[in-house]
């Protein structure tokens, strides 16, 4: 059954994928079921430009054709676009405030519009990586097994807040889904998600379509190694992968303010990436490294406070594991309120996701 197009701000134009065989995404704010706070945006989306806001296929190859999540009918009068709350909105997040009938059916119509299940994941600002490949006891990912569960997510506070997410199938029984921040697999037919209201959501597939990933990366979970242990899964299936890399919206640099500790983290994890992949640095290089993750942060409003760039962060991350083939959405989920929920902005907010999958 074809969904009736009647929100087109539903998801974010992406780069072309890396292989035909590869499908990626990202979901915004508008469309879908959710109310109240959950529509589309207080502010009116007649602004967006058509250029950044308009919807492409989930593998970047076009326009979609009839194919978004709707805007449900309000029960009171109708909004005005330009001058109140929207009816509607995308959120996929289960547990933050929203109907969580509303967050399903979201769900249930974005796995519609892509044409594959999905796999959430509880996630907790660790680096722990699932494998859809090896066999769990609550999934069975070559049957697109999806389960429900508890979303709540920002962590780019910098607080540390936990976050989590889900997967789950319309008609099965809710179960706990696995406590992980990111997700791999060589199958197809099954799309790899994570949730996002600030973090940075990260995609990973290689050129030929035969393995991908899917990476949550607030700050916790960068410095601690997010990527790393991702990328290292994914080459453990595919050794000669040659893997490319979307980074998606999330909070920016000019408002992402942390403090001292954070900023000491990323700069002892390059110190420590440096000895990892080159064995003993020499002081010349094991600097550089250092340097390269200090140029991240520039001063905030008031001492021992630093503006941080995760993009930035996470790229030269990525740098160091080799993989040079970066896309970079470029957008700031706290300061473009019509497209994107922000925790750190709104407090009570949905959830985006970036979604990754290899087509059956």
């Amino acid at each position: 059954m074809t969904i009736s197009l009647n929100d087109d701000h539903a998801f974010l134009p992406m780069p072309s994928v890396p292989h035909p065989s590869v499908g990626w995404t990202f979901t915004l704010r508008s469309g879908g079921v959710s109310q109240g706070p959950w529509g589309a945006c207080a502010n009116s989306t007649d602004n967006v430009p058509r250029e950044a806001a308009s919807p492409v296929p989930p593998d970047g190859q076009g326009p979609l054709q009839a194919e978004a999540c709707p805007q449900a009918p309000s029960s009171g009068p109708a909004a005005s676009s330009s001058t109140g709350p929207a009816p509607g909105g995308l959120n996929l997040g289960i547990h933050c405030s929203d109907d969580p009938d509303a967050a399903h059916e979201n769900r249930r119509r974005v796995e519609a519009i892509i044409g594959q299940p999905i796999s959430w994941l509880k996630q907790v600002h660790g680096i722990r990586v699932l494998d859809l490949d090896e066999t769990h006891p609550d999934t069975d990912a070559s049957r697109g097994t999806n389960r429900h569960a508890p979303s709540p997510e920002p962590q780019p506070h910098a607080q540390g807040t936990s976050a989590s997410a889900d997967m789950s199938p319309a008609t099965d029984t809710p179960v706990p889904e696995p406590e992980a921040d990111a997700q791999i697999t060589t199958r197809p037919g099954i799309a790899l998600a994570v949730q996002v209201a600030d973090c940075l959501p990260v995609l990973l597939a290689d050129r030929q379509g035969r393995v991908i990933g899917a990476a949550h990366a607030g700050w916790r979970s960068l410095a601690g190694g997010i990527l790393q242990a991702t990328v290292q899964k994914m080459r453990q299936k595919v050794p000669d992968a040659d893997i490319v890399a979307w980074l998606g919206p999330c909070i920016g640099p000019a408002v992402f303010e942390v403090g001292d500790e954070v900023r000491a983290a990323f700069i002892a994890a390059a110190q420590d990436m440096a000895t990892h992949l080159q064995g003993r640095p020499s002081v010349q290089e094991d600097a550089q490294h250092m340097a390269r993750a200090e140029s991240a942060f520039q001063p905030g409003r008031k001492p021992g406070k630093w503006l941080a760039n995760l993009p930035e962060l996470a790229c030269q991350h990525l740098h160091a594991l080799g993989i040079t083939d970066i896309h970079t959405a470029g957008a700031c989920t706290f300061s473009d309120p019509v497209r994107f929920w922000s925790y750190r902005r709104d407090q009570t907010c949905g959830r985006m996701a970036g979604l990754v999958w290899i087509k059956p």
